[in-house]
């Protein structure tokens, strides 16, 4: 007789949660912007009910300044890819996106970005890409040799410098 009542209560809890969780995936969603009042002047982005704070970048040159994308724009699918994005980003976890080819994986990344005012060190890939192309490459200035940092090691720097 318990376990029978204990069967009941446990199917009785996952309706509940799984009638919570449908209600959620049907919320519609929307980038809200905000910011304390007080002379901490903290800046959050919150999409559903996940809740970003955004932390002042160090090169503000390389955060992505996109405009509205005509095709992606702020739908319902993107921004439930945002918020994913952003829960993988409090947990501390790394993001692997996989898709069909074209530009879409691209632009949810650099809009994470531009919403939580993240740099970001763009590297392209190619059959000719070196691994000094990867690392630092020598350029001549004025007849002089200097080493610059590239991407990877820029990007490797940068989070270093965060933490």
């Amino acid at each position: 007789m318990t376990s029978t009542a204990a069967v009941r209560r446990r199917v009785e809890w996952l309706q509940g949660v799984l009638a919570e969780s449908e209600s959620a995936s049907n919320a519609v969603l929307r980038v809200e912007h905000t910011s304390t009042g007080t002379g901490s002047d903290e800046r959050k982005v919150r999409i559903g009910t996940v809740t970003v704070s955004i932390i002042p970048p160090l090169v503000p040159a390389i955060v992505p300044l996109l405009q509205p994308s005509p095709l992606f724009g702020d739908a319902q699918e993107v921004l439930r890819h945002l918020q994913w994005i952003m829960q993988k980003d409090l947990l501390g976890q790394d993001v692997f996106l996989l898709g069909p080819p074209g530009p879409l994986r691209r632009w949810l990344v650099m809009r994470f970005c531009q919403l939580t005012q993240r740099e970001v060190e763009y590297i392209a890939l190619s059959r000719d890409t070196t691994e000094s192309d990867l690392k630092q490459r020598r350029e001549i200035r004025n007849g002089t040799a200097y080493y610059e940092d590239q991407g990877a090691v820029l990007a490797a720097t940068n989070v270093l410098n965060h933490l």
